[in-house]
């Protein structure tokens, strides 16, 4: 597994967007970012690259294609 493939939590996230933890922390908290839950509804929060990268991609204006 190379660290493309890994899950990452909201502090290695907020790193590869370059914005505040506590924007990624609202955006998931109003179900606006793809993201998983660890241990159910209030389990750990993680992401996955590819997932992250399509979503970013998916905010271009003018780019339609759902996640």
């Amino acid at each position: 597994m190379n660290n493309r493939e890994k899950l990452i939590d909201i502090k290695e996230l907020s790193k590869y967007l370059n914005i505040n933890d506590r924007t990624i922390y609202s955006w998931v908290q109003k179900e606006m970012i793809p993201h998983y839950r660890i241990g159910g509804s209030r389990g750990m929060v993680r992401f996955d690259y590819p997932t992250i990268d399509k979503w970013i991609e998916s905010k271009k204006n003018g780019y339609t294609e759902e996640v």
